[in-house]
C-alpha cells in the first residue's frame, strides 16, 4: 500500500465550514489539499449504493480500498507536497471506512450550529452547481463506475425537471431511507435531519480511531477564537507551529458571519428545524445562552 504521512481528513455536515477549514490548512506549505470533493472516488466499487454509509466490512473489499489509496497517492505525488488534506462532505457518513482505508489518518470533525447549517443548506438545495465544476468532478469517477453514474445523472436530471418542489432531488450526505424522507418532509426538516444524521454518524464512527487520531472543533470557535483553534490543530497535527500563511489566511479571510439562522429562517422554518434537531442542538450546547451570544458576537 502507498505510504502516507498522517493524511488529514476533514469531516462535517454539509455547510458546516469544512471548506473554510480545508482552505486554512491548504496554506501550510507542506500540505496538499485536494481541489474537489471526491465522493465518486470514495464510492469506488459501491456506485450502486443509494446512500453514503459505506460499511468497511459489508460494502467494500481490498480492491476498492487499494484503488482509493492509489489515486490519492498519485494526487499527492504530483503535487510535490508531503501531506494530504482531503475534504469530501459525504465522508461524514462513513468515518469507519476512512479508518479502514487510511489507518494512519488524522480526522478533524468540524461542528456548526444546526440552525445555521439548515439555513445555508436550504439555499444550496435550491441552487445549481456550475457545469464546469461538475465536469471536473466527473473526471474523478472510477472508469468501472462510469455507466452507472451516467444513467443516474440522466435520471436525476429528468427528476429535477419534472418535480415541483423547487429544489434538487437530492443534495449532500445521504443516509439510508433518505429518498423516503425527501418525499415526506418539507425542505427545512430535510436539512435539519441531514445535520442530525451527520452528527450521529460521526459520533458512532469516531471510536474506531485510536487516541490522538481524531479531534473536534466548532465552526463558531474557528471564526471567533481562531488562534485557539489553530493552537489545537497545531498540537493535533504535530506541527512545529502554524506557518505565517495559515495565520494570515485566518486573519484576513475567516470572519464572523453572524448568527445567520436568525436572519434567514422564518418562524415556521425554525419550528420545523427545531422539531428535527432540537434534541441534538441541546446536547451539543447550542441552546445555551452563552453559545448563542458567542455566535452573534
Amino acid at each position: 500500500m502507498s505510504k502516507f504521512d498522517k493524511p488529514i481528513f476533514i469531516v462535517g455536515a454539509g455547510r458546516s465550514g469544512t471548506t473554510i477549514l480545508k482552505k486554512t490548512l491548504s496554506h501550510h506549505p507542506e500540505f496538499y489539499a485536494t481541489e474537489f470533493e471526491l465522493n465518486y472516488l470514495w464510492r469506488a466499487g459501491n456506485a450502486g449504493l443509494l446512500h453514503d454509509q459505506i460499511d468497511p466490512d459489508e460494502h467494500s473489499g481490498k480492491i476498492s480500498k487499494a484503488y482509493i489509496r492509489f489515486m490519492l497517492w498519485q494526487m499527492l505525488k504530483r503535487s510535490g507536497k508531503e501531506r494530504l488534506v482531503e475534504k469530501t462532505v459525504a465522508n461524514v457518513m462513513r468515518v469507519p471506512y476512512i479508518y479502514s482505508v487510511f489507518p494512519e489518518a488524522r480526522v478533524i470533525h468540524i461542528i456548526r450550529d444546526g440552525r445555521d447549517v439548515a439555513a445555508s443548506a436550504m439555499k444550496r438545495w435550491r441552487s445549481h452547481s456550475g457545469g464546469g465544476y461538475l465536469f471536473r468532478k466527473a473526471l474523478t469517477i472510477p472508469p468501472f463506475d462510469l455507466p452507472r453514474y451516467g444513467f443516474r445523472y440522466l435520471k436525476n436530471k429528468i427528476k429535477r425537471a419534472v418535480n415541483k418542489t423547487g429544489h434538487d432531488a437530492s443534495w449532500g450526505p445521504r443516509w439510508p431511507d433518505m429518498d423516503e424522507d425527501i418525499n415526506g418532509l418539507p425542505l427545512p426538516a430535510i436539512c435539519a435531519r441531514q445535520w442530525v444524521k451527520s452528527i450521529e454518524a460521526v459520533e458512532d464512527g469516531k471510536w474506531d480511531f485510536p487516541d490522538g487520531q481524531y479531534t473536534e472543533i466548532r465552526y463558531e470557535d474557528l471564526l471567533c477564537n481562531t488562534g485557539a483553534v489553530l493552537d489545537q490543530l497545531q498540537k493535533f497535527l504535530e506541527l512545529d507551529k502554524p506557518p505565517a500563511e495559515m495565520w494570515n489566511y485566518a486573519k484576513n479571510i475567516i470572519r464572523d458571519q453572524g448568527n445567520g439562522w436568525e436572519k434567514n429562517l422564518s418562524e415556521s422554518d425554525l419550528a420545523l428545524i427545531m422539531s428535527e434537531a432540537g434534541e441534538t442542538l441541546e446536547k451539543l450546547g447550542y441552546l445555551d445562552e452563552n453559545i448563542e451570544e458567542q455566535g452573534a458576537a
